[in-house]
Order: structure tokens, then C-alpha cells, then sequence
């Protein structure tokens, strides 16, 4: 049994994707405001939350790639799970963020098909001009798909409204986009 445990480990170390870790934000989508402001899409979280529930952690995806070699070698279903997560940072023209929205996926997959079994969505606004309208989620075959619009005010005045759906979707091989 402890040559199987040590045969994994290895196979799993060498088959594991490290580079991936290095690319943050590098499927990042930007949208420009006339005001100087911007918005980033991705599903490659380069910020830390302050409550770190956004991001999966390293011996997190290495416990799954065990999980998945070990059920390949014994035989069991083909089929799998992948979580994930896309959020929306909006910043000022000066950097500063203001709001965030977060949507996450719950995925099954099995090499000829996917489907999303659970949609959440969450959002955190840090600038006091800012009023969440509504934010929700829901799921529909292989996505997971947040829907929200928030406003800007100053003194009362409605300023800016920005209203989004942002997609999660996975592919039949657990890639999540």
C-alpha cells in the first residue's frame, strides 16, 4: 500500500501544472470608463480578500489531482468536480477599488460533457457611494452565470449605474473560463 501512496505522489508532482500559479490575470478582460475608471473580469484572482474564501489554495488542487489519479487507478467513475470562481473588480481612475462581485461555479464533468450544479454569487463594495441594485446567480448546462447592477451617488444624485452578467463557464475536460 505505501508503494501505491508513493507511486501517486509521484506521478501526481510530475503531472501537476505549476506554471499556471505564475499567470495571474492573464485572461483578464479590461472595460474603460470615460471617466478613467475601469473594470477587470477574470477568473484568475490576483487580489487577496481579506477573508480569503475567493481562491483555491495550492493543497487544495493537489488533494483533487490525487483524488483523480487514485479513482482512475482503482477504477471508479470517470466523473468529476471542479469549483471555481470569476469576479469583477471596478477601480477608480486613481487605482482605488471600489467594488467587487464574485460568481462561482460548481461543476461535474466527464470528458464528453459538463454541467454546473450549483451558482453563487458575492459581492463587497468598499466605497460608500456605492449601492448594490441586485446581485444574483443562476445556472444553466455548463454555466454559472452572476447577474447584478450597482449605482453610484453623490449627495443623493444618481451618478453612474453599471449593470452585468458575468459568465463562469467548464468545458467537458474540468477547464473552467
Amino acid at each position: 500500500m505505501k508503494k501505491v501512496i508513493s507511486i501517486v505522489l509521484v506521478l501526481v508532482l510530475f503531472t501537476f501544472p505549476l506554471t499556471p500559479f505564475a499567470q495571474a490575470a492573464s485572461n483578464a478582460q479590461i472595460e474603460y470608463f470615460e471617466d478613467g475608471s475601469y473594470m477587470i473580469i477574470s477568473s484568475e484572482e490576483d487580489i487577496e480578500h481579506e477573508d480569503n474564501e475567493v481562491s483555491l489554495g495550492f493543497i487544495e488542487k493537489l488533494i483533487k489531482a490525487i483524488r483523480k489519479l487514485i479513482n482512475l487507478i482503482l477504477g471508479k467513475s470517470n466523473v468529476q468536480t471542479v469549483k471555481d470562481i470569476k469576479y469583477v473588480h471596478y477601480y477608480d481612475k486613481n487605482g482605488v477599488r471600489l467594488w467587487s462581485v464574485y460568481v462561482e461555479g460548481t461543476f461535474t464533468y466527464n470528458s464528453k460533457s459538463a454541467t454546473c450544479t450549483n451558482a453563487s454569487t458575492k459581492y463587497y463594495i468598499y466605497d460608500n457611494d456605492w449601492e448594490m441594485i441586485y446581485c444574483n446567480a443562476e445556472k444553466s448546462g455548463a454555466t454559472a452565470t452572476a447577474n447584478f447592477k450597482i449605482r453610484q451617488y453623490k449627495l443623493g444624485i444618481p451618478l453612474k449605474v453599471i449593470e452585468r452578467a458575468v459568465t463562469l463557464t467548464c468545458d467537458e475536460n474540468g477547464k473552467t473560463t
